[in-house]
């Protein structure tokens, strides 16, 4: 079940989400799962999720933003780059099928402990990450298995 991450008083983080109102900015959505079957069985929850809501672009932001933030980083992870509803499911299918796709990204096994964050213990890194978003990074970031 996917429902929103709740925010402490006067936190502002969801102002920057709140800004895709209209957009079909791309978004990271990311799951982790203890097994590649276990993975591939959250990938399937969030298809069938993904195709009753049909999701609006900001409603997807809080989806993505929920599963980043409210998620413990296991041992398998995957980031789909996607910037609406429909790419979603064809990236999930992808993964769910086992075939390749560019916006797809999956660390399996010993290469997600070998994964640190750039600077993660930096106060910063949150401002430049959210920089490097903005200016379309986001897949970069996926690629080298930094969206923790």
């Amino acid at each position: 079940m996917i429902e929103e991450y709740p925010l402490e008083p006067g936190d502002d983080s969801r102002a920057s989400f709140d800004a895709a109102e209209g957009d079909a900015a791309d978004v990271a959505i990311v799951l982790s799962a203890r097994t590649e079957e276990s993975l591939k069985e959250l990938a399937r929850q969030l298809r069938a999720q993904v195709e009753l809501f049909d999701y609006s672009a900001t409603d997807l932001v809080a989806v993505a933003y929920t599963l980043q933030t409210g998620r413990d980083a296991m041992e398998y992870r995957l980031a789909v780059i996607a910037n609406g509803s429909e790419r979603i499911v064809e990236r999930l299918n992808a993964f769910i099928n086992g075939d390749n796709h560019r916006d797809l990204f999956a660390v399996r096994g010993k290469q997600a402990k070998r994964i640190q964050p750039p600077f993660a213990d930096d106060e910063d890194t949150g401002s430049l990450l959210e920089r490097w978003i903005q200016k379309g990074s986001i897949r970069k970031l996926a690629q080298d298995g930094r969206v923790d």
